[in-house]
């Protein structure tokens, strides 16, 4: 398992930093498997789903989902739990 900080996220994607990773392995168009968690590492309030590579670079790679209705209804679950937590 890849862990990598989200440098941005909405309901149909994220942006992920490479933290010193080599992202080319990742190519675009391939769809993996994404667990997002909040800060605290709550494993049982994590969100999954398919993400698609939209491209990548040096400082991190962009994936999205917007094409997944489920995965942006989970992924707004998600982020209306962290956001009540504020």
């Amino acid at each position: 398992m890849l862990q990598l900080p989200v440098r941005n996220i909405s309901r149909g994607g994220v942006l992920v930093g490479a933290a010193g990773e080599d992202l080319s392995s990742f190519a675009v168009g391939e769809s993996h498997t994404v667990m997002i968690v909040d800060a605290a590492g709550d494993l049982d309030a994590a969100a999954h789903v398919a993400g698609r590579v939209i491209r990548h670079d040096a400082g991190g790679m962009a994936l999205s989902w917007d094409e997944d209705a489920d995965g942006v209804r989970t992924v707004g679950a998600f982020l209306d739990r962290f956001y009540s937590k504020r």
